[in-house]
Protein backbone atom coordinates (compact mmCIF):
# COMPACT_ATOMS: atom_id res chain seq x y z
CA UNK A 1 0.00 0.00 0.00
CA UNK A 2 1.37 3.20 -0.84
CA UNK A 3 0.38 5.21 2.44
CA UNK A 4 1.09 9.48 2.80
CA UNK A 5 1.98 10.53 6.42
CA UNK A 6 1.40 14.29 6.90
CA UNK A 7 2.39 16.19 9.30
CA UNK A 8 0.89 19.80 10.65
CA UNK A 9 3.51 20.44 13.04
CA UNK A 10 5.47 22.94 11.57
CA UNK A 11 7.50 25.18 13.50
CA UNK A 12 8.97 22.86 16.05
CA UNK A 13 12.04 20.59 15.38
CA UNK A 14 10.96 17.92 17.39
CA UNK A 15 8.48 16.60 20.22
CA UNK A 16 6.44 14.17 22.12
CA UNK A 17 4.02 14.57 18.89
CA UNK A 18 6.41 13.27 16.38
CA UNK A 19 7.47 10.03 18.63
CA UNK A 20 3.76 8.29 17.52
CA UNK A 21 3.16 8.88 13.61
CA UNK A 22 7.57 8.30 12.89
CA UNK A 23 7.26 5.15 14.50
CA UNK A 24 3.86 4.33 12.64
CA UNK A 25 5.79 5.64 9.52
CA UNK A 26 8.94 3.18 10.34
CA UNK A 27 6.63 0.45 10.99
CA UNK A 28 4.70 0.51 7.66
CA UNK A 29 8.47 0.78 5.63
CA UNK A 30 9.36 -2.78 7.77
CA UNK A 31 5.94 -4.04 6.10
CA UNK A 32 6.89 -3.53 2.89
CA UNK A 33 4.44 -0.41 2.26
CA UNK A 34 5.68 2.25 0.21
CA UNK A 35 5.76 5.75 2.17
CA UNK A 36 5.46 9.60 1.27
CA UNK A 37 6.55 11.81 4.03
CA UNK A 38 5.63 15.28 4.32
CA UNK A 39 7.15 17.64 6.61
CA UNK A 40 8.46 21.09 7.77
CA UNK A 41 12.17 21.95 7.26
CA UNK A 42 12.60 21.88 10.91
CA UNK A 43 10.77 18.64 11.23
CA UNK A 44 13.00 17.21 8.23
CA UNK A 45 16.16 17.34 9.65
CA UNK A 46 15.75 15.84 13.18
CA UNK A 47 18.07 12.81 12.51
CA UNK A 48 14.58 10.46 13.74
CA UNK A 49 12.87 12.09 10.52
CA UNK A 50 15.80 11.86 8.31
CA UNK A 51 16.28 8.20 9.02
CA UNK A 52 12.95 7.35 7.36
CA UNK A 53 14.56 8.56 3.79
CA UNK A 54 16.99 6.69 4.54
CA UNK A 55 14.90 3.41 5.10
CA UNK A 56 13.07 4.21 1.72
CA UNK A 57 10.70 7.11 2.39
CA UNK A 58 10.27 9.75 -0.19
CA UNK A 59 10.68 13.04 1.46
CA UNK A 60 8.68 16.29 0.76
CA UNK A 61 9.35 19.00 2.53
CA UNK A 62 6.17 21.71 2.76
CA UNK A 63 6.90 24.84 3.62
CA UNK A 64 3.41 25.84 5.15
CA UNK A 65 0.18 24.72 5.71
CA UNK A 66 -2.03 23.65 2.13
CA UNK A 67 -4.41 26.72 1.52
CA UNK A 68 -6.89 27.26 -0.52
CA UNK A 69 -9.12 29.91 1.06
CA UNK A 70 -9.33 32.77 -1.47
CA UNK A 71 -9.09 33.10 -5.11
CA UNK A 72 -5.70 34.13 -4.96
CA UNK A 73 -4.71 30.98 -3.39
CA UNK A 74 -6.60 28.49 -5.71
CA UNK A 75 -4.63 29.70 -8.53
CA UNK A 76 -1.59 29.72 -6.47
CA UNK A 77 -1.88 25.63 -5.82
CA UNK A 78 -3.26 24.98 -8.72
CA UNK A 79 -0.15 26.51 -10.55
CA UNK A 80 1.98 25.26 -8.41
CA UNK A 81 0.48 21.70 -8.73
CA UNK A 82 0.93 21.72 -12.72
CA UNK A 83 4.57 22.50 -12.28
CA UNK A 84 4.97 19.89 -10.06
CA UNK A 85 6.68 22.53 -7.54
CA UNK A 86 8.34 21.08 -5.10
CA UNK A 87 6.80 23.25 -2.15
CA UNK A 88 3.53 21.92 -3.05
CA UNK A 89 2.02 19.19 -1.16
CA UNK A 90 -0.73 18.63 -3.04
CA UNK A 91 1.58 18.35 -6.56
CA UNK A 92 3.67 15.73 -4.17
CA UNK A 93 0.49 13.72 -3.22
CA UNK A 94 -0.95 13.60 -7.03
CA UNK A 95 2.26 12.18 -8.45
CA UNK A 96 2.46 9.32 -5.08
CA UNK A 97 -0.74 8.57 -5.92
CA UNK A 98 -1.60 7.18 -1.79
CA UNK A 99 -4.48 4.92 -1.35
CA UNK A 100 -4.28 5.80 2.58
CA UNK A 101 -3.13 9.65 3.36
CA UNK A 102 -2.63 9.46 7.70
CA UNK A 103 -2.92 13.10 8.56
CA UNK A 104 -0.78 13.46 12.21
CA UNK A 105 -1.82 16.72 13.93
CA UNK A 106 -0.57 18.36 16.39
CA UNK A 107 -3.87 19.90 17.66
CA UNK A 108 -7.23 18.37 17.29
CA UNK A 109 -8.62 20.59 14.47
CA UNK A 110 -5.15 21.55 12.55
CA UNK A 111 -7.02 20.67 9.13
CA UNK A 112 -9.46 23.61 9.42
CA UNK A 113 -6.60 25.56 8.10
CA UNK A 114 -5.65 22.64 5.72
CA UNK A 115 -8.44 23.02 3.63
CA UNK A 116 -6.32 23.09 0.45
CA UNK A 117 -5.55 19.41 1.49
CA UNK A 118 -9.04 18.18 2.85
CA UNK A 119 -10.48 19.86 -0.46
CA UNK A 120 -7.52 17.44 -2.22
CA UNK A 121 -9.26 14.30 -0.22
CA UNK A 122 -12.29 14.81 -0.79
CA UNK A 123 -12.04 15.76 -4.34
CA UNK A 124 -9.69 12.33 -4.60
CA UNK A 125 -11.90 10.32 -2.24
CA UNK A 126 -8.63 8.66 -1.41
CA UNK A 127 -9.18 7.26 1.91
CA UNK A 128 -7.63 8.98 5.29
CA UNK A 129 -6.83 8.59 8.89
CA UNK A 130 -6.17 11.47 11.60
CA UNK A 131 -3.87 11.28 14.48
CA UNK A 132 -4.82 14.03 16.80
CA UNK A 133 -1.89 14.49 19.32
CA UNK A 134 -3.36 17.38 21.69
CA UNK A 135 -6.78 19.57 22.64
CA UNK A 136 -7.14 22.49 24.91
CA UNK A 137 -10.52 23.16 26.93
CA UNK A 138 -10.13 26.31 25.93
CA UNK A 139 -11.01 26.21 22.32
CA UNK A 140 -14.18 26.72 20.74
CA UNK A 141 -15.38 26.47 17.49
CA UNK A 142 -18.19 28.70 16.01
CA UNK A 143 -21.00 26.93 14.54
CA UNK A 144 -19.66 26.71 10.74
CA UNK A 145 -16.30 25.31 11.54
CA UNK A 146 -18.16 22.65 13.86
CA UNK A 147 -20.35 22.15 10.70
CA UNK A 148 -16.54 21.07 8.78
CA UNK A 149 -15.23 19.19 11.83
CA UNK A 150 -17.33 17.01 11.64
CA UNK A 151 -17.91 16.29 8.17
CA UNK A 152 -14.44 16.06 7.80
CA UNK A 153 -14.18 13.84 10.76
CA UNK A 154 -17.05 11.43 9.87
CA UNK A 155 -15.33 11.01 6.34
CA UNK A 156 -12.13 9.83 8.32
CA UNK A 157 -11.44 5.80 7.90
CA UNK A 158 -10.22 5.96 11.43
CA UNK A 159 -9.57 8.74 13.95
CA UNK A 160 -7.09 8.17 16.84
CA UNK A 161 -6.27 10.56 19.86
CA UNK A 162 -3.59 9.61 21.89
CA UNK A 163 -5.84 10.40 25.46
CA UNK A 164 -9.48 9.70 26.17
CA UNK A 165 -10.41 13.52 27.70
CA UNK A 166 -8.89 14.82 24.20
CA UNK A 167 -11.35 12.60 22.89
CA UNK A 168 -14.02 13.90 24.41
CA UNK A 169 -13.07 17.33 24.05
CA UNK A 170 -13.13 16.79 20.43
CA UNK A 171 -16.78 15.69 20.92
CA UNK A 172 -17.85 18.18 22.90
CA UNK A 173 -15.93 20.81 20.46
CA UNK A 174 -17.39 19.78 17.38
CA UNK A 175 -20.74 19.14 18.39
CA UNK A 176 -20.94 15.25 17.71
CA UNK A 177 -20.00 11.99 18.73
CA UNK A 178 -16.82 10.35 16.80
CA UNK A 179 -17.79 6.60 17.60
CA UNK A 180 -15.11 5.64 15.08
CA UNK A 181 -12.42 7.01 16.59
CA UNK A 182 -9.84 5.06 19.30
CA UNK A 183 -7.09 6.16 21.98
CA UNK A 184 -3.77 5.51 21.06
CA UNK A 185 -0.84 6.31 23.51
CA UNK A 186 2.68 7.57 22.47
CA UNK A 187 5.10 5.34 22.66
CA UNK A 188 7.51 4.70 25.73
CA UNK A 189 10.46 5.21 24.40
CA UNK A 190 13.43 4.08 27.37
CA UNK A 191 16.96 2.76 26.85
CA UNK A 192 17.25 -0.54 27.86
CA UNK A 193 17.42 -0.77 31.54
CA UNK A 194 15.53 -2.83 34.27
CA UNK A 195 13.32 -0.76 35.26
CA UNK A 196 11.68 0.79 37.90
CA UNK A 197 14.86 2.44 38.45
CA UNK A 198 16.35 2.51 42.12
CA UNK A 199 14.71 4.97 44.71
CA UNK A 200 16.90 8.03 44.91
CA UNK A 201 19.45 7.92 47.29
CA UNK A 202 18.93 12.18 48.11
CA UNK A 203 16.89 12.24 51.48
CA UNK A 204 15.03 15.56 50.49
CA UNK A 205 12.33 15.39 47.77
CA UNK A 206 14.02 16.31 44.54
CA UNK A 207 11.42 17.24 41.71
CA UNK A 208 11.47 17.63 37.86
CA UNK A 209 10.27 19.39 35.37
CA UNK A 210 10.47 17.95 31.88
CA UNK A 211 9.17 20.08 29.26
CA UNK A 212 9.49 22.86 26.46
CA UNK A 213 10.11 26.16 27.97
CA UNK A 214 6.58 27.80 26.78
CA UNK A 215 4.67 29.35 29.52
CA UNK A 216 0.82 28.56 27.90
CA UNK A 217 0.54 25.03 26.86
CA UNK A 218 3.02 24.10 29.40
CA UNK A 219 1.99 25.92 32.50
CA UNK A 220 5.27 26.71 33.94
CA UNK A 221 4.30 30.33 34.77
CA UNK A 222 1.44 29.02 37.04
CA UNK A 223 4.36 26.41 38.05
CA UNK A 224 6.56 29.71 39.29
CA UNK A 225 3.82 31.54 40.68
CA UNK A 226 2.52 28.18 42.61
CA UNK A 227 6.13 27.39 44.09
CA UNK A 228 6.51 30.83 45.74
CA UNK A 229 2.87 30.05 47.42
CA UNK A 230 4.95 26.15 49.19
CA UNK A 231 6.66 27.19 52.13
CA UNK A 232 10.31 26.87 52.20
CA UNK A 233 12.26 24.03 52.56
CA UNK A 234 14.81 21.43 51.78
CA UNK A 235 12.72 20.39 48.45
CA UNK A 236 14.33 21.39 44.96
CA UNK A 237 12.59 21.73 41.65
CA UNK A 238 15.12 21.58 38.69
CA UNK A 239 13.55 22.12 34.71
CA UNK A 240 14.49 20.45 32.27
CA UNK A 241 14.25 21.78 28.84
CA UNK A 242 14.63 24.37 25.78
CA UNK A 243 12.19 26.82 24.79
CA UNK A 244 11.38 30.05 23.43
CA UNK A 245 9.90 31.31 26.88
CA UNK A 246 13.51 30.13 29.05
CA UNK A 247 14.54 34.22 29.55
CA UNK A 248 11.07 35.41 30.38
CA UNK A 249 10.19 32.34 32.82
CA UNK A 250 13.57 32.87 34.56
CA UNK A 251 12.85 36.43 35.06
CA UNK A 252 9.84 35.71 36.25
CA UNK A 253 11.32 33.23 38.67
CA UNK A 254 13.75 35.77 39.71
CA UNK A 255 11.07 38.07 40.72
CA UNK A 256 9.22 35.49 43.08
CA UNK A 257 12.75 34.99 44.68
CA UNK A 258 12.69 31.07 44.34
CA UNK A 259 16.49 31.40 44.35
CA UNK A 260 17.96 27.69 45.31
CA UNK A 261 14.60 26.01 45.39
CA UNK A 262 14.60 26.11 41.44
CA UNK A 263 17.04 24.98 38.69
CA UNK A 264 17.15 25.82 35.04
CA UNK A 265 18.99 23.09 33.86
CA UNK A 266 18.88 22.69 30.65
CA UNK A 267 18.34 19.68 28.10
CA UNK A 268 19.34 16.52 29.20
CA UNK A 269 19.05 13.77 26.84
CA UNK A 270 19.62 11.13 29.27
CA UNK A 271 16.22 10.62 30.74
CA UNK A 272 17.15 7.83 32.71
CA UNK A 273 20.23 10.40 34.54
CA UNK A 274 17.26 12.45 35.74
CA UNK A 275 14.68 10.08 37.59
CA UNK A 276 18.03 8.38 38.63
CA UNK A 277 18.84 11.62 40.74
CA UNK A 278 14.88 12.61 41.08
CA UNK A 279 11.85 11.43 43.13
CA UNK A 280 8.59 12.89 41.69
CA UNK A 281 7.79 14.53 37.88
CA UNK A 282 5.80 17.72 38.11
CA UNK A 283 3.60 18.56 34.87
CA UNK A 284 1.90 21.65 35.32
CA UNK A 285 0.36 21.72 31.53
CA UNK A 286 -2.73 23.69 30.75
CA UNK A 287 -2.94 21.54 27.25
CA UNK A 288 -1.01 18.42 26.62
CA UNK A 289 -1.60 15.59 24.47
CA UNK A 290 -0.17 12.40 25.82
CA UNK A 291 2.82 13.79 27.51
CA UNK A 292 6.37 11.37 26.72
CA UNK A 293 7.61 12.99 30.50
CA UNK A 294 4.30 11.31 32.32
CA UNK A 295 4.82 7.86 30.54
CA UNK A 296 8.45 7.72 31.05
CA UNK A 297 8.56 9.17 34.81
CA UNK A 298 5.98 6.50 35.74
CA UNK A 299 7.16 3.83 33.78
CA UNK A 300 11.04 4.57 35.93
CA UNK A 301 8.69 4.64 38.93
CA UNK A 302 8.27 7.83 39.61
CA UNK A 303 4.67 9.41 41.00
CA UNK A 304 3.68 12.29 39.05
CA UNK A 305 2.12 15.45 40.44
CA UNK A 306 0.32 16.69 37.51
CA UNK A 307 -2.82 18.98 36.01
CA UNK A 308 -5.19 17.18 35.14
CA UNK A 309 -5.18 17.44 31.40
CA UNK A 310 -4.76 15.49 28.42
CA UNK A 311 -3.79 11.39 29.53
CA UNK A 312 -2.66 12.45 32.94
CA UNK A 313 -6.13 11.18 33.94
CA UNK A 314 -5.81 7.66 31.68
CA UNK A 315 -2.59 6.96 33.65
CA UNK A 316 -2.42 8.84 36.64
CA UNK A 317 -4.63 7.42 39.68
CA UNK A 318 -4.78 10.22 42.83
CA UNK A 319 -3.29 8.91 46.05
CA UNK A 320 -2.09 5.24 43.94
CA UNK A 321 0.63 6.35 41.77
CA UNK A 322 0.47 10.53 42.18
CA UNK A 323 -1.39 13.49 42.66
CA UNK A 324 -3.66 15.17 40.28
CA UNK A 325 -5.02 19.33 40.19
CA UNK A 326 -7.12 21.36 37.80
CA UNK A 327 -5.02 23.15 35.32
CA UNK A 328 -3.84 26.97 35.39
CA UNK A 329 -4.82 27.19 39.07
CA UNK A 330 -1.23 28.68 41.26
CA UNK A 331 -3.13 28.60 44.13
CA UNK A 332 -4.35 24.57 43.68
CA UNK A 333 -1.31 23.61 42.08
CA UNK A 334 0.41 25.02 45.65
CA UNK A 335 -2.15 22.83 48.05
CA UNK A 336 -1.50 20.14 45.86
CA UNK A 337 2.14 20.43 45.85
CA UNK A 338 2.18 21.15 49.86
CA UNK A 339 0.17 17.65 50.55
CA UNK A 340 2.35 15.96 48.39
CA UNK A 341 5.72 16.99 50.14
CA UNK A 342 4.39 16.52 53.60
CA UNK A 343 3.72 12.65 52.46
CA UNK A 344 7.20 12.41 50.95
CA UNK A 345 7.88 9.37 52.69
CA UNK A 346 5.13 7.61 50.51
CA UNK A 347 6.41 8.20 47.60
CA UNK A 348 8.03 5.17 47.20
CA UNK A 349 4.83 3.50 46.96
CA UNK A 350 3.13 5.91 45.08
CA UNK A 351 6.01 5.59 42.07
CA UNK A 352 6.16 1.34 42.23
CA UNK A 353 2.51 1.85 41.67
CA UNK A 354 3.19 4.07 38.60
CA UNK A 355 5.70 1.65 37.24
CA UNK A 356 2.72 -0.96 37.57
CA UNK A 357 0.46 1.20 35.36
CA UNK A 358 2.56 1.07 32.76
CA UNK A 359 3.87 -2.35 32.36
CA UNK A 360 0.54 -3.82 32.83
CA UNK A 361 -1.62 -1.31 30.51
CA UNK A 362 0.59 0.30 28.12
CA UNK A 363 1.10 -1.51 24.79
CA UNK A 364 4.42 -2.21 24.26
CA UNK A 365 4.46 -0.33 20.49
CA UNK A 366 1.36 1.40 20.15
CA UNK A 367 2.20 1.91 16.20
CA UNK A 368 1.30 -1.40 15.49
CA UNK A 369 -2.54 -0.82 16.56
CA UNK A 370 -2.68 2.16 13.89
CA UNK A 371 -0.47 -0.36 11.67
CA UNK A 372 -2.88 -3.65 12.04
CA UNK A 373 -6.19 -1.52 11.42
CA UNK A 374 -5.07 -0.05 7.79
CA UNK A 375 -7.84 -0.66 5.40
CA UNK A 376 -7.65 -3.27 2.67
CA UNK A 377 -6.55 -1.40 -0.45
CA UNK A 378 -8.26 -0.91 -3.62
CA UNK A 379 -7.81 -3.66 -6.55
CA UNK A 380 -7.82 -0.48 -8.94
CA UNK A 381 -8.53 3.27 -8.91
CA UNK A 382 -6.22 4.49 -6.20
CA UNK A 383 -6.47 8.34 -5.53
CA UNK A 384 -5.49 9.73 -8.60
CA UNK A 385 -4.16 12.70 -10.58
CA UNK A 386 -7.09 15.62 -10.74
Amino acid sequence: MRIAFVSTILGYPWGGADALWTRTASGALARGHDVLVAVSPVVAAHPRVAALPAAGARLQVRHGFTQQRGRRDRWGQALRRRLRSRRSLTAALDAFRPEYVLLCQGSAFDFLIEDGLTRWLQETGCPYGIICQSNDARDRLDPGAQAAARRFLGGAHRLIYVSTQNLRLAESQCGGSLAHATVVPNPVELPAEPRPLAWPAAAAPRLAVVARLEQDPKGLDVLLAALALVPAGDWQVRVFGRGPDEAVLRAQADALGLGPRLQFCGYEPDVLRIWREHHALLLPSRREGCALALLEAMACGRPVIATDVGGTGDWVEPGRSGYICPPGDAAALARLLQEALANFSDWPRLGAAAARTIALRHPPAPETLILDALPTPPAANPAGII
